[in-house]
């Protein structure tokens, strides 16, 4: 199967000026553009060849002088003298992906890899690959090749099904929520659009397995030391499959582990209260100790084992400009991230309380209001065949807004109040674009007085490799 993809010889031709929107070809950036030249031109694109990549989800591209098809690469004996190979393996949906290039010039053998969180996006339904630029790091060295442009392949380009890969990363249709709209929504005070289910309605799916705790916290001045507030943090903890299986020098197997907690905090003084910085926070476990993680994992691509240090990390979760105003409350959201062994996960025991930290200010006078922005309804559908979400809102403003990124966060909550997982909608997944490259500067135009609509087209919610999570309230935080 030639693949329909591309033509030429596979080599740059000196020109520049290279259209990003050209499928088929891939612009080059960075080391060893002067032997390689700064493009590739994929003349075969093959889906699940898992003979070559060891992996069914998966893209192998092939191009160069010498290297027309894909059948070509499996029949060689040795390393051809002119030619490249492009991998991306991934999971459906997943957030983490690998991709690495191997390209020959005179047989000399050059190999670059992206790793973890490599930057691209395969679209299963539209049958579409696009690098965004995404880093490749030269083995032999710290030298890097930027890779951006997009491949589209067909059907017959596939000894695996697409359309079944798809169908697997996703939970099963009896255990989704149902189809639904609502209109219950309502502007928060920091700014951020909710957009809360009708009664007995959900978005995601019907019931989850997300362990659930209340912990007593201590939140702290970094500046004073003094204990602002204490009360109960609600946490919520993620186990979940990791993309590329990671492994400890003992053998054991881990999994991603994610921590979301949720606490409210109220400003009783007389000025507004602003947070200089992010928040520091910790969880301490029963013996007194902070929780975290240092140890070195391995995972094997392509017959080769790697090896990284692996560290927990504290973050905290803030869209909005940090100040409450005097007598208002507001809800604060962190996170924790780490890799818990498979056969021992974490659970509500590992912890017994939290402390929190952050620099604050008192500040006298108003604080700037945002965009005047109305939620109108959310909706939970189909799109594509693929469980979605769509967000409706209007400007209200005395002016055209103009959004300064293609995707904007959210933040899912159970109807008790828990976070039980963070995504994004999109600018060009309602569009029905394959990826933000091929958006124009007048799709980010929010014109005055005009609904938008932003989507999430592969709800995070519903894929299996996170831990599937009911949510009944989504927040919104749009980035003009």
């Amino acid at each position: 199967d030639d693949g329909d993809a591309g033509s030429g010889d596979g080599s740059d031709d000196g020109d520049s000026g290279i259209d990003t929107n050209d499928p088929n070809v891939i612009s080059l950036s960075g080391k060893h553009t002067e032997i390689i030249g700064n493009k590739l031109v994929v003349k075969d694109i093959g889906y699940g060849v898992s003979e070559f990549t060891g992996i069914d989800q998966s893209l192998l591209m092939v191009g160069g002088d010498d290297l027309d098809d894909i059948d070509d690469l499996l029949s060689l004996s040795g390393a051809p003298e002119n030619a490249f190979v492009l991998i991306a393996v991934f999971e459906t949906q997943a957030n983490q992906r690998a991709s690495s290039l191997i390209f020959t010039h005179n047989g000399d053998e050059y190999e670059y890899e992206c790793t973890i969180n490599c930057d691209f996006n395969v679209d299963l339904t539209n049958r579409k690959i696009s690098y965004n630029d995404a880093v490749f790091v030269w083995v032999e060295g710290t030298e890097t090749l930027t890779l951006t442009g997009y491949v589209p392949w067909l059907e017959s380009d596939e000894v695996i099904s697409s359309e079944d890969q798809d169908e697997l990363g996703n939970a099963q249709s009896e255990t989704l929520c149902d189809l639904n709209m609502s209109t219950n929504t309502t502007v928060l005070a920091d700014s951020g659009l909710a957009y809360t289910v009708d009664e007995d309605q959900c978005v995601g799916v019907k019931e989850d397995d997300l362990v659930r705790t209340n912990k007593p916290y201590t939140f702290i001045d970094a500046n004073s030391g003094e204990t602002l507030t204490t009360g109960e943090i609600k946490l919520t903890i993620r186990n979940s499959e990791s993309a590329i299986a990671l492994y400890d020098e003992e053998g054991n197997f881990y999994n991603e582990t994610t921590i979301l907690g949720t606490f409210d905090i109220t400003n009783n003084s007389d000025a507004s209260l602003c947070r200089l910085g992010s928040i520091k926070w910790q969880l301490n476990t029963p013996d007194g100790l902070v929780y975290e993680q240092a140890m070195t994992l391995s995972y094997t691509y392509l017959d080769t084992e790697y090896s990284y240090p692996a560290q927990s990390n504290y973050s905290s979760i803030s869209y909005d400009a940090g100040c409450i105003a005097s007598g208002e409350s507001r809800s604060v959201n962190i996170e924790f991230s780490g890799f818990t062994q498979k056969e021992n996960p974490l659970t509500a025991d590992n912890f017994v309380s939290a402390t929190i930290q952050a620099s604050l200010d008192l500040k006298t006078g108003n604080i700037v209001p945002a965009a005047s922005l109305q939620p109108d309804y959310m909706e939970w559908t189909y799109v594509n065949s693929r469980p979605a979400m769509r967000l409706a809102l209007t400007n209200n403003s005395s002016s055209d807004l103009v959004f300064d990124e293609d995707a904007h966060n959210v933040l899912f909550y159970d109807a008790a109040g828990y976070l039980v997982a963070t995504g994004y909608v999109t600018i060009h997944d309602q569009l029905g674009l394959a990826d933000k490259i091929e958006l124009s500067d007048q799709d980010y135009v929010f014109s005055q007085g005009a609904q938008f609509l932003l989507l999430d087209d592969s709800s995070t919610l519903v894929h299996a490799s996170f831990s599937p999570a009911r949510a009944t309230k989504v927040v919104l935080y749009p980035r003009f």
